[in-house]
């Protein structure tokens, strides 16, 4: 059951965070990073990559 509602809530929080500039991913991923979920924060950070129409190694 666990499992189930993470998974809903990392694809929630994908589809939000396609609307979001990279400034806004930058602040959520160092956020995750400082509350100790550094997996997460790099794959925000990488699925903000991979939509953007430029994509900028910088960003990572």
């Amino acid at each position: 059951m666990k499992a189930a509602a993470t998974v809903l809530l990392l694809l929630a929080g994908a589809s939000l965070a396609v609307a979001q500039d990279d400034r806004q991913v930058a602040q959520r991923a160092e956020s995750l990073r400082q509350a100790g979920r550094p997996w997460h924060a790099a794959e925000l950070l990488l699925a903000a990559a991979a939509r953007a129409s430029r994509p900028n190694a910088s960003f990572i």
